[in-house]
């Protein structure tokens, strides 16, 4: 099988199971283990690079002072759905409570 197919095909599997197993790759596509191995760094090397830190982390915290409840930014660098947790310098609005209550986002002023 050529690399660029076998790579794909465990990118895809990485990202679908959030897991693989180096032997049963090696068996599923009738290489090395050693060969997996590489390919994994590559994929790691390649991948890890271009995505997000706030995608790969385990949980994301925002700090952000009161005046930024309610502003447009001029940049977006990820979702407000992605953040677990908001500390603050001050109690947000009542809008800003009831949505951080809604989804599940712990607040710390």
């Amino acid at each position: 099988m050529a690399q660029k197919v076998r790579l794909d095909s465990i990118r895809t599997m990485v990202k679908t199971e959030k897991r693989v197993v180096v032997s049963e790759l090696s068996q599923q596509f009738e290489g090395t283990e050693e060969t997996i191995r590489r390919d994994l760094e590559k994929l790691e090397k390649r991948d890890w690079q271009h995505v997000p830190a706030v995608e790969r982390a385990q949980k994301v915290y925002l700090l952000v002072d009161h005046t930024k409840f309610g502003k447009v930014a001029f940049t977006r660098l990820f979702g407000i759905d992605q953040i677990d947790v908001v500390i603050t310098d001050r109690k947000p609005p009542a809008e800003w409570l009831e949505w951080f209550a809604a989804n599940n986002v712990q607040l710390i002023f």
